[in-house]
């Protein structure tokens, strides 16, 4: 793995002027976003819109309905061939993530246009950037939305309740209504802060955590016939194919919650899903208790994360081949 010493970070000062004296950005996350990836992205697009800046909010793929609440009057749109040639702009901004794959074709368009590419993230990269792209990376925040939050400080901006909104949005989520926080005060507290900021925090929690639905329920009860526990029941897994998928009418974001139930067993210290997708590709994801054994898992698929939450694509092997290597792993 790359250090990240070893990588061509962008620092305060070089970010801050970036974003002082350009004056056109798109702003985007990584696919299959989630709360983090989208409240960061939203909350950067208005403090930049503040700063007077020509912004364009741009997603690779659908947004999950839970976050739309998040896009009211941002213009935010689907980047598509037919609308390529036409954008462009003097940075692209893409938060929380540090992977570009993870944006195509957005990120490959920016590639090709040769424009500079800024990743604001919280995560431990794998690999080093590419020409022309820079890593704003703080691993010791909670969320990128914590990243952001010191950005729009730094920038002098004020923060209005749509950036607040978006900013509890991030931080609640990455947290998992900071449950995943350990020995730190911090994100409490810009939290507390933000919600003096008249914003809904009840309406945001409901958005984001009462998500459940009839056919969710249903899949939750077929799901715990099928689990797998090993390792002395420290160890928790399934699969999900493409067909409950469809007949249960989930969103991948429905099934990394319930992955996050499985660590309320008493006794897993470790846990994992395996979802099939479309062209013989796997979505993974993983969660550890109380080790980094989470990104050293996914790490080892070529993927990547947090110390106790990540996560990685795979394509070549079967789920049966995926679940082998992880138990092995262990």
């Amino acid at each position: 793995m790359t250090l990240l010493n070893d990588l061509p970070q962008i620092n305060d000062a070089n970010l801050i002027y970036t974003l002082n004296n350009e004056n056109s950005f798109v702003l985007t996350t990584h696919k299959n976003s989630d709360g983090d990836g989208i409240g960061s992205a939203v909350a950067l697009y208005w403090g930049l819109k503040q700063q007077n800046k020509n912004v364009q909010l741009c997603h690779v793929d659908p947004i999950p309905s839970r976050y739309h609440f998040l896009l009211e009057n941002t213009q935010a749109f689907l980047f598509a061939p037919d609308k390529m040639k036409a954008l462009s702009a003097d940075v692209l901004l893409i938060t929380d993530t540090n992977q570009g794959s993870l944006c195509d074709p957005l990120y490959s368009h920016f590639k090709k246009i040769n424009k500079q590419i800024i990743y604001i993230d919280h995560h431990i990269p794998s690999n080093a950037p590419a020409i022309n792209e820079k890593y704003y990376v703080r691993t010791d925040a909670s969320s990128t939305g914590e990243v952001v939050y010191d950005i729009l400080k730094e920038l002098n901006t004020n923060i209005t309740p749509e950036m607040a909104t978006a900013l509890y949005t991030s931080i609640t989520f990455d947290t998992q209504a900071f449950k995943l926080l350990r020995n730190s005060s911090r994100s409490h507290e810009i939290a507390a802060l933000l919600a003096k900021d008249n914003i809904q925090t009840d309406k945001i929690q409901r958005e984001l955590f009462a998500t459940w639905t009839i056919h969710k329920m249903n899949f939750l009860a077929a799901l715990i016939q099928s689990a797998r526990y090993s390792k002395n029941n420290t160890v928790a897994g399934f699969i999900v194919t493409q067909a409950q998928l469809e007949k249960y009418e989930l969103q991948l974001d429905h099934i990394n919650d319930i992955l996050d139930m499985f660590t309320l067993i008493k006794s897993i210290e470790f846990c994992y899903n395996i979802i099939e997708m479309p062209e013989g590709h796997f979505k993974l994801s993983f969660r550890s208790i109380n080790s980094n054994k989470a990104f050293k898992v996914a790490e080892s698929f070529g993927g990547g994360g947090h110390a106790k939450s990540a996560g990685s694509w795979v394509t070549g092997l079967t789920s049966t081949e995926i679940e082998n290597k992880i138990i092995h792993f262990l």
